[in-house]
């Protein structure tokens, strides 16, 4: 029931089936998230620079790690975890949506451009591309075998 923009899709999963009523817990759990991915993501970013005309290998592990973390976590909360309604989208949305950054990779992707370094470019857009998805792959997978293993008995 996909209509209009994010904001109404944001509105309408906030909307409790109660009472109508808009939850901001939704948002602020969101808002949470992202400002910790964006912290984590400003930190690496300060810790491993990229330099100008070389290839952007912080964005693209940050980008790897991130579809790899994303798709463990789905797969976990999906077909293994009982979580609170706010976490799925505080994790993903969030952390992980803030962490991982696409604006950056075209950037870095055009600024290669710009600099005569197209082949350098055009491997960057690709490799992030393809590291995505068997990042994303192996965070499944992964999650698949864990969410397979018997729930340990606590005593």
């Amino acid at each position: 029931m996909r209509r209009g923009g994010s904001l109404l899709l944001l509105k309408s999963h906030a909307m409790t089936r109660q009472d109508h009523h808009f939850d901001w817990r939704l948002p602020a759990a969101i808002a949470v998230g992202g400002a910790i991915g964006a912290s984590l993501r400003h930190g690496f970013n300060l810790a491993f620079p990229t330099i100008d005309g070389t290839f952007p290998l912080t964005t693209f592990a940050e980008n790897a790690v991130g579809a790899f973390a994303l798709g463990l976590v789905m797969v976990l909360i999906i077909e293994r975890l009982q979580t609170p309604r706010y976490v799925q989208p505080m994790l993903c949305t969030g952390v992980l949506g803030s962490f991982t950054t696409f604006s950056n990779l075209s950037l870095q992707a055009v600024k290669l451009a710009d600099g005569g370094q197209w082949a350098l470019a055009i491997g960057y857009l690709w490799g992030s591309i393809g590291a995505g998805l068997l990042a994303a792959l192996a965070g499944m997978l992964l999650a698949r075998r864990i969410a397979r293993r018997p729930a340990e008995v606590q005593s």
